[in-house]
């Protein structure tokens, strides 16, 4: 039986779900992609990006629910449901507790906390298969990223060029989205 989707408000009022990411849902990660402005692009990868790297797309679809997780997060509209976000995380080799992590909203969806419920979200998944730590890059101008790692005490370096590296130490945290799971009946739209 597949994971469940969990349902939440965000910050705007809007409904979203999120569950594990699956290869169906690469239509939707084009989709989104080509959503996504120049900047937040540059956000993503460090340098600028006209098309999804075809590796990017191969390690999406190298999921394995334990080294190499990936969560998304869909809008839901009266006629359907649009992508929204994505994170995962792939250890940085096999079995170690420390996990490399990525996350990606699309520019319209930015700055109604949808990326901190997924960073929890995936934090909750991430303990529960055995990871105790998350690192990553961020550039010094994705505020709502440092923000989001700031909360999650994490700790940031700068190093070569202007790249924050960070390491996060995993713990939960209360979700701040108004959880409404209960609220919906046909999860088979969401699954």
């Amino acid at each position: 039986m597949p994971d469940l989707p969990d349902f939440y408000e965000l910050k705007n009022g809007l409904p979203v779900f999120i569950r594990p990411f699956r290869p169906s849902d690469i239509n939707q990660i084009l989709i989104g992609f080509s959503k996504m402005s120049e900047r937040s692009r540059y956000r993503r990868f460090f340098h600028p990006v006209r098309e999804l790297p075809e590796s990017h797309l191969k390690e999406l679809l190298d999921v394995d629910g334990y080294n190499n997780l990936a969560i998304c997060a869909g809008v839901i509209h009266p006629d359907g449901w649009e992508g929204a976000g994505i994170a995962r995380f792939k250890r940085i080799e096999p079995n170690s507790k420390t996990a490399d992590i990525a996350l990606t909203i699309i520019d319209k969806y930015q700055g109604y906390g949808l990326g901190g419920l997924l960073v929890e979200v995936l934090t909750r998944k991430a303990l529960e298969a055995g990871v105790s730590s998350f690192e990553g890059h961020v550039l010094p101008d994705n505020v709502t990223m440092i923000k989001i790692l700031k909360r999650r005490n994490a700790q940031n370096q700068l190093i070569e060029g202007p790249v924050y590296h960070f390491r996060m130490p995993l713990c939960t945290q209360d979700i701040r989205a108004l959880h409404l799971t209960d609220q919906f009946e046909q999860l088979d739209d969401y699954l």
